[in-house]
């Protein structure tokens, strides 16, 4: 019989939506519960950030010329790299602190910001997919309660959806340039730029987090029949007030987005 081979390509790979119970599972919830309610407030978000993986890089100090946030899986990765291939010079941009305090923050500095936002299905799901131990229930909840923390400074930044981002990101900065009196490069999507955006991220990814196909921030097909079943899930009758409510929450943001680009 032959060995059986196990090297397999990301497309072979499949990952489970949730973490199999356990301390290791209930001491991530624990610090994942923690670290949302300490990124909450923005005198702490330092210490938020000094208890994120890499999180002492995202810091917004007097150098940053532009904040790029939103909830996870929503575009932020490929809009930061975006933005600076599409540079002609290195520009200093804080992102994926993930939390409340960092777009209130930026918007009191009165530092140019984006705000990103993406259909709640397909973000949560994709969330979930990437932090397993994590509840289905509280990615919903975290979800819904960022985009309604941050709701009342919207005047401070600019909003653009998931699919403006990756269809768009022209209008976009022109928008961002707009509103802040900047001059930041304009990306045009094409396969080509997009296909150098996402070469980027996948070097970077791998050298930062190695094969872990469940997060890295670009499509994967190793993440569809997770993505499914979390589908399945969400039919439950249980969650259908909160995703009505996070439906409603998007539909002001995307409004928002839609209505700045005229």
């Amino acid at each position: 019989m032959p060995a059986e081979n196990t090297s397999r390509t990301p497309s072979d790979l499949q990952y489970s939506a949730d973490a199999p119970f356990g301390l290791s599972r209930t001491g991530r919830r624990l610090l994942r519960f923690f670290k949302h309610r300490v990124g909450d407030i923005e005198l702490l978000l330092p210490l938020y950030l000094w208890a994120t993986p890499l999180g002492t890089s995202r810091q917004l100090t007097a150098d940053t010329e532009l904040v790029i946030e939103g909830k996870p899986r929503s575009g932020n990765t490929f809009a930061r790299r975006a933005m600076e291939q599409a540079a002609d010079e290195p520009t200093s941009i804080s992102s994926h602190a993930h939390v409340p305090s960092a777009v209130v923050r930026a918007v009191r500095r009165g530092c140019p910001t984006l705000v990103l936002v993406r259909q709640p299905i397909d973000s949560i799901c994709s969330e979930k997919i990437a932090a397993p131990h994590a509840s289905l229930a509280s990615v919903i909840r975290a979800w819904i309660h960022y985009y309604e923390k941050i709701w009342p400074y919207r005047d401070g930044y600019v909003v653009a959806t998931f699919d403006q981002v990756v269809t768009d990101f022209g209008s976009v900065t022109d928008r961002l340039n707009r509103r802040f009196g900047t001059s930041f490069a304009r990306f045009e999507n094409s396969a080509e730029n997009d296909d150098l955006v996402f070469g980027v991220i996948e070097q970077q990814h791998r050298a930062v987090h190695g094969d872990t196909e469940n997060i890295v921030p670009r499509p994967s097909s190793a993440r569809h029949d997770a993505k499914d079943e979390l589908l399945g899930r969400l039919e439950d009758p249980k969650f259908e007030q909160a995703l009505a409510r996070a439906a409603a929450v998007y539909r002001r943001y995307a409004e928002r987005a839609e209505t700045s680009q005229l």
